[in-house]
C-alpha cells in the first residue's frame, strides 16, 4: 500500500507540474502537502526499514551480482 500512494502521488505531483501557470501552484501545493502528510505519518519509516533491515537480510541469502532484484533494489 505504501509503494502504490508513494508512485500514485508522485503521479499526482508531475501532472500539477504541468498545470497551466494561473493554478499550477495552487495545485501543486495541495499534492505536496497530502504526500509529505503521508510520508511524515507512514512513509519515511516503511521505506527506511526496507532499506535498513530488509534488503540488508535478503541480500545474506543470495550473491549482489546474480541477484538482479536485489541489485536494482540496493541501487536506488
Amino acid at each position: 500500500q505504501h509503494h502504490h500512494f508513494a508512485l500514485v502521488e508522485a503521479l499526482f505531483i508531475r501532472r500539477a507540474l504541468k498545470e497551466p501557470a494561473a493554478g499550477r501552484k495552487r495545485k501543486l501545493e495541495g499534492v505536496v502537502k497530502k504526500f509529505l502528510r503521508f510520508w511524515k505519518k507512514a512513509g519515511q519509516q516503511h521505506f527506511r526499514e526496507e532499506e535498513e533491515v530488509l534488503l540488508p537480510a535478503w541480500s545474506k541469502h543470495g550473491r549482489l551480482d546474480e541477484d538482479p532484484l536485489i541489485m536494482r533494489l540496493a541501487a536506488c
